[in-house]
């Protein structure tokens, strides 16, 4: 009679344990790039790489190009994992466990202020400015 009752409870539990949550990495982040005047960029290629250190070991990236206003758009940035892997991987990688993106701009351009970095519970940045390439020293 026990064991048909714990065998339930068992597959409860590791079912509770196993399943994989979906958890937000970096939010929708719409971003304007412009010129140290002030004008948007349009055409411009925007590189946004992001990862949640503690529940993966490899990093994403995907790429964007500005529309008429200079605004590029990245969707939202998930992933999965189950309650034991939340428990494992913040061990396997030990003190990195937080979910982190930027924004990088490609082409003939560097960025005058820093770089976009998304940090959790932070607003987003809603814009980058550009210049022309930095001299090679």
């Amino acid at each position: 009679m026990r064991k048909k009752l714990w065998l339930p409870i068992l597959a409860v539990l590791l079912t509770g344990l196993l399943f994989p949550f979906e958890t937000t990495i970096v939010p929708p982040w719409r971003i304007q790039v412009v010129d140290k005047a002030g004008t948007p960029l349009r055409g411009v290629t925007v590189t946004e790489h992001w990862s949640h250190s503690s529940l993966e070991h490899n990093g994403h990236e995907a790429e964007a190009t500005t529309d008429e206003g200079g605004y590029v758009t990245f969707p939202v940035r998930t992933i999965r994992a189950s309650l034991l892997g939340r428990v494992i991987g913040p061990m396997q990688n030990v003190g990195e466990g937080h979910p982190a993106a930027y924004l990088l701009v490609l082409g003939d351009y560097s960025a005058v202020s820093d770089e976009p970095y998304y940090v959790p519970r932070r607003p987003l940045a809603a814009q980058i400015v550009v210049g022309p390439p930095r001299a090679s020293p």
